[in-house]
């Protein structure tokens, strides 16, 4: 069943993996070289820490690098937690935002906890647009957030403006994750002709995003990124209506594959208690060439799925594989 742990085994070509967390209501990506064995993590909300942990523990590998994409609780809550138990090399986050509305103590907490001695190893430097870096065959580059939307975000007391979005690129794949970042984010990006084609996309903001007649929406994200498969990160419980119904539906009407961390009462009207998966943690491994493995796969995905009343993904999810990506046993299931 989507959600439960296996053994697995990389093959010799499948080098990098991509893995979105199950974490509920909030964003962690972990991104492994396994021929370096490192890792790149973008974002842990609290409480979920241990998630990061065993993903790592179960590949062997190292936290090389922490990236928080912006200073909201289900991004930067588990952070440190996870730097208490795996030494990272560097920890990358932005400072302009730290002022801006709402959990300001926690924050405060999180820079205190920082300045203990027992981080003293750890490089702490900026995470804004045009940063570049590798972990082994992986380049990451950050396309937000832009220096004068730092400054927007804190004069305007939004975090959101100032979300990183960060592309991923490995053996001739392409993955982006969009943070937090809303339509005013994307259309900055695409008007400055930033290439964002991408073969996978974690969707901004937990499956909404802000719909005006002059920032990016839904369908201009879409037909900019024209991804095969889209991740929504989101918890079943949660009280922001994530992901939203009508992004969903906009996703699978075109055809594209859909997988969700975890199911809310709005795809399955039985739904009983927090932290119900869907797909749980979704995991990509990338080969040479460009060919993907997703786990689960499409027929994981259905046997669940057929169960339930109103499942928003259909046909998407339990249709044909998305051109590009195969499906196998082989893959990690967590």
């Amino acid at each position: 069943m989507p959600g439960s742990s296996v053994s697995f085994d990389v093959g010799e070509e499948a080098d990098v993996e991509v893995l979105f967390l199950n974490v509920g209501q909030g964003d962690a990506t972990l991104v492994v070289d396994h021929s370096t064995k490192e890792a790149l993590l973008i974002d842990c909300p609290g409480g979920r820490e241990h998630v990061v942990e065993q993903a790592l523990n179960e590949r062997g590998c190292r936290l090389a690098i922490a990236l928080i994409t912006h200073w909201d609780l289900d991004h930067f809550g588990g952070i440190v937690g996870v730097l208490d138990q795996c030494e990272a090399k560097t920890l990358r986050f932005n400072h302009e935002t730290l002022l801006a509305h709402g959990n300001q103590g926690r924050v405060i907490a999180t820079l205190r906890r920082l300045r203990d001695r027992r981080y003293n190893h750890i490089e702490f430097s900026d995470a804004r647009q045009g940063l570049v870096g590798t972990i082994g065959a992986v380049r990451f580059e950050l396309l937000a957030p832009s220096y004068r939307q730092l400054l927007h975000a804190v004069s305007s007391f939004d975090r959101n403006l100032a979300s990183g979005v960060v592309l991923l690129d490995a053996n001739g794949t392409r993955v982006l994750v969009g943070g937090d970042a809303d339509g005013r984010v994307w259309s900055r990006i695409l008007s400055e002709g930033t290439q964002i084609r991408s073969d996978v996309l974690k969707w901004p903001h937990h499956g909404a995003m802000r719909h005006t007649e002059r920032h990016a929406d839904d369908q201009k994200l879409l037909q900019a990124v024209e991804p095969s498969l889209v991740i929504f990160s989101a918890g079943s419980d949660n009280r922001y209506g994530h992901p939203l119904p009508a992004t969903v539906r906009l996703v699978a009407q075109h055809e594209i594959g859909v997988m969700c961390t975890q199911v809310t009462e709005r795809c399955h009207s039985g739904l009983h208690g927090p932290n119900t998966p869907c797909a749980g943690t979704v995991s990509l491994m990338l080969s040479p060439g460009g060919r993907v493995t997703r786990s689960p796969d499409s027929p994981q995905l259905e046997s669940l799925i057929n169960g339930w009343s109103r499942p928003l993904c259909r046909p998407a999810t339990v249709g044909p594989t998305p051109t590009g990506i195969t499906e196998g046993e082989d893959a990690l299931v967590n």
